[in-house]
């Protein structure tokens, strides 16, 4: 099988519609993508372990360790991995996200204009190489 570059895009939530929406939003870039599932941290660990990603998006509100701890263990690791963290609590989190090592912080419901802006931005300079 040959390989393809594809954006490999971590999605880091414990509520998988989430995932569907980023799903919809990515394929109107009309790039070729995967969507890598995770909804708890232990499952981030073991993605990142078995390959790179493109970017990863994170929620703050998880059950086992936020986003924003989350953040600052995929950064101390995989610090040239762009990270979006999001929240349903507004603004209250971004100062606290960006510091955690964040390039991007959207309140949820986020604008699609805006993170299809960051995707956009992000992505072209990130692929990955999987197979």
């Amino acid at each position: 099988m040959t390989k393809q570059s594809v954006y490999r895009i971590l999605c880091v939530d414990d509520e998988p519609v989430l995932s569907e929406v980023l799903d919809l939003v990515v394929t109107e870039l009309d790039f070729p993508f995967e969507l890598v599932v995770a909804g708890s941290a232990d499952e981030v660990r073991r993605v990142l372990k078995d390959g790179e990603v493109s970017m990863a998006m994170l929620d703050v509100n998880m059950p086992e360790l936020d986003g924003i701890e989350l953040t600052r263990e995929i950064v101390a690791a995989h610090p040239r991995v762009p990270i979006l963290v999001y929240s349903a609590d507004g603004e209250r989190h971004r100062e606290a996200a960006m510091a955690a090592g964040a390039r991007a912080y959207l309140p949820k419901p986020f604008d699609l204009d805006e993170l299809l802006a960051i995707l956009r931005e992000w992505l072209p300079g990130e692929a990955a190489e999987v197979a």
